[in-house]
């Protein structure tokens, strides 16, 4: 099935270099803590992604020859950011002047940098809660046991999110640099380009996210490093976490799981309840929420459930895909504490959620800390599927909380013209689900209706915006007065393909989630034009099946990966999306 997307963007060179020199100026004018030190880290990544944007304009083949100045002043500033966001972790947030920072950033500054990159989306920063902290505690520990020495350890980061990863890994062991290389191929079988040898390193390491479901990106970097000159049994692996590939790994890189060193640090040792203060999360916000007390829950996996009094059966969970969550436990009322996104991405989520919250779309949040949101646990609210029939809101109500809230967002939440799948992308999607879903007589239909597709269904303007993108019943809360949202800030940019889309996308979505018949949803659209939101009839046509398909390859992956206990509530919505699917496509 197709469901993921990689989120690349065009972004100008000289724009991000600004960013990173405005988030060291804006952490150097707050107070030791970790605000600040979150702003350290948001230059990092602005960093890493420069450098990934740099190198891969430049190319492998070129930089396997040698020094490239632009690259290479890249390359430095990176890896200073890197140790001094190592230093204010090691030391209490203390942040230290660097000259070496300064110097480096007036060096790029100097070099003549592509004016436009590719930037793509680093998944474990945006979506996982991969901490970069915790790459440079593992090296710390590897140099501090003796395991491995900087001045004599090959550092490779795999590109993209392997550049400030590969840099803060460098900063741990003390090492004078690092190189990148970009994998590319079949997501199932990467290959990497070449390095330039370095025989003064005996060991090396292999830094990324992941391993994901092939784990064949880590075994393309220590396959160019033997090439290089290194032993494949003196290279160590530095991955997010400690579960080896997924399922589609080929028998070399279930070997080299087994065979390798391998270094990392959870997301609980870094941050977590296993974590020193003031490292811990609830150290970060136990001063501004107000009662905190005892130990933090985790309601990530599906686990939130159980805090509503209902199991797996009851909802389903795409638990592969969920956000880190916790619930504090507070005086007054508990806080549930959910990740957002580190660097920009999460700021810029903060302020979506404080539009909505402000509009009475969803509860107040109270801030952000170095990727977490927190907000009221509202403990009296229910999932809507979980009220019997005669305490929940009529149908009547519901209509018109939907079309207050996409009106809103249809208005106030104006996305960039790239910044979602295009319809030839979505289109192609379709059919493949279609296809794998509905078997040979769906993949018949599905051209069938297509080839009488109008054509002014692919001719319609498109105006986008951040929508919704999770309308299902489950993510709207009643709490036996109104609706509230769930989670609605950040599922248009989202690790899938779809993205930002016009309006029409989550109109098709509550037409489908809540089975609206046509006289509801000729309501509905006269209800979004009287508020300056027209909703075009050709393009909802168009997306009522893209968005039936997205779903029904969504939750036939989460089927595929879920434990026993998921498999029928999963395997009902499969059903219920291809039933969809059979009766829109006649």
């Amino acid at each position: 099935m197709i469901v993921y997307g990689d989120g690349r963007r065009q972004e100008r060179s000289r724009a991000k270099l600004a960013r990173v020199c405005i988030g060291l100026r804006r952490a150097r004018a707050l107070a030791p803590g970790i605000v600040r030190h979150a702003r350290l880290v948001e230059a990092l990544i602005e960093a890493g992604e420069l450098l990934q944007g740099v190198s891969d304009a430049v190319g492998d083949e070129v930089l396997s020859y040698g020094v490239t100045p632009g690259v290479d002043s890249v390359r430095q500033l990176t890896l200073a950011l890197a140790r001094c966001c190592l230093h204010s972790w090691c030391y209490g947030f203390a942040l230290a002047h660097d000259e070496a920072v300064e110097q480096a950033v007036r060096d790029c500054g100097r070099q003549a940098l592509p004016a436009w990159v590719t930037v793509h989306r680093c998944e474990g920063y945006a979506f996982y809660a991969l901490y970069p902290e915790g790459h440079g505690m593992a090296a710390l520990q590897m140099r501090e046991s003796g395991a491995l020495s900087g001045e004599h350890t090959r550092v490779l980061g795999l590109r993209s999110i392997g550049t400030s990863l590969a840099a803060m890994v460098a900063a741990g062991l003390r090492a004078p640099g690092f190189d990148t290389l970009r994998p590319h191929g079949h997501p199932f079988d990467r290959q990497a380009g070449s390095l330039p040898p370095a025989n003064w390193a005996p060991d090396a390491v292999v830094v990324d996210e992941g391993p994901g479901l092939s784990g064949s990106s880590f075994l393309a970097g220590v396959e160019a490093l033997r090439r290089a000159g290194v032993p494949r049994p003196r290279v160590h692996l530095f991955p997010s976490h400690g579960h080896g590939p997924g399922p589609a790994a080929s028998p070399q890189a279930r070997l080299l799981w087994r065979e390798q060193p391998v270094h990392y640090l959870e997301f609980d040792e870094v941050a977590g309840a296993a974590a020193l203060p003031p490292h811990r999360l609830v150290d970060w916000v136990r001063d501004a929420l107000h009662g905190v007390r005892g130990d933090m829950h985790d309601l990530s996996g599906g686990a939130w459930r159980a805090w509503h009094g209902w199991g797996a059966r009851a909802l389903p969970a795409q638990v592969h895909m969920e956000r880190l969550k916790f619930l504090l436990p507070a005086e007054g009322g508990d806080w549930l504490l959910r990740f957002a996104g580190l660097g920009r991405g999460g700021r810029l989520a903060c302020a979506r959620r404080h539009l909505l919250a402000r509009h009475g779309f969803c509860p107040p949040v109270q801030g952000l800390w170095h990727g977490f949101m927190a907000e009221r646990w509202l403990a009296h609210a229910r999932p809507l599927p979980l009220w019997a029939p005669a305490q929940k809101p009529t149908r009547g109500l519901l209509l018109e909380r939907l079309a207050e809230y996409l009106g809103f967002r249809g208005t106030h939440l104006p996305a960039p013209e790239a910044a979602g799948a295009t319809r030839e992308v979505l289109l192609d999607m379709a059919g493949h689900n279609i296809a794998k879903g509905l078997g040979e007589e769906g993949a018949r239909a599905w051209l069938a209706w297509r080839q009488a597709l109008p054509p002014v269904a692919l001719g319609v303007p498109l105006r986008r915006v951040f929508t919704d993108n999770r309308l299902h019943a489950w993510e709207w809360l009643w709490d036996g007065r109104t609706l509230l949202k769930a989670d609605a800030v950040d599922h248009a940019v989202a690790h899938d393909l779809v993205g930002c889309q016009p309006l029409e996308w989550d109109v098709a979505g509550a037409a489908v989630e809540f089975s609206l018949d046509a006289a509801e949803r000729h309501w509905l659209m006269e209800r979004l034009r009287t508020v300056g939101v027209p909703v075009q009839s050709a393009l909802l046509a168009l997306y009522l099946p893209l968005y039936a398909a997205f779903q029904l390859g969504a939750f036939t992956m989460a089927l595929q990966a879920a434990p026993e206990v998921e498999k029928a509530t999963l395997g009902r919505e499969v059903r219920r999306y291809a039933q969809w699917l059979r009766r829109l496509l006649g």
